[in-house]
């Protein structure tokens, strides 16, 4: 691996476990009924307790500490055990891609249907978009490579 490949992976890692602790955070509060203390007062709470809260019956903290701590394992194992890095960096870019687009459809409910801003949720949602363009850096660099 390169040492942009290595930076990249890194630094996505180390996104991982933010976006993992940050929607870890917002599990806590909520299975604990506890109020998110939100850093701007804009209505963490009525957000992550809205009817958009949930997909399939499943929160969207519990899919956020799910779809986290899966991409900070597998680029984990990229950066121990560079072979076969095509396929895996595709997969996560496609992963990764898709939940670019649900952070944005996150965002734009808050923004105009909601109406209301939980900063928590933003962070989260800048940590996804920010990987997603990480990853297309990587699958870029990657692909040039094979």
């Amino acid at each position: 691996m390169l040492n942009v490949e290595i930076n990249l992976v890194l630094f996505i890692v180390l996104l991982n476990i933010i976006g993992l602790w940050v929607s870890f955070y917002i599990y806590n509060k909520k299975t604990k009924k506890k109020k998110l203390i939100c850093p701007s007062r804009t209505g963490c709470d009525k957000v992550v307790n809205s009817k958009y809260s949930k997909i399939m019956g499943i929160s969207l903290e519990v899919i956020g500490v799910l779809y986290y701590l899966f991409s900070a394992v597998i680029y984990s194992f990229i950066f121990l055990f560079s072979g076969q890095m095509f396929l895996i960096v595709s997969l996560l870019f496609f992963i990764h891609l898709v939940a670019f687009v649900f952070s944005l459809r996150l965002i734009l409910l808050q923004a105009f249907i909601i109406k209301r801003w939980c900063m928590w949720c933003l962070f989260s949602a800048i940590i996804s978009i920010s990987v997603f363009v990480l990853s297309f850096f990587l699958f870029k660099e990657i692909v040039f490579i094979y």
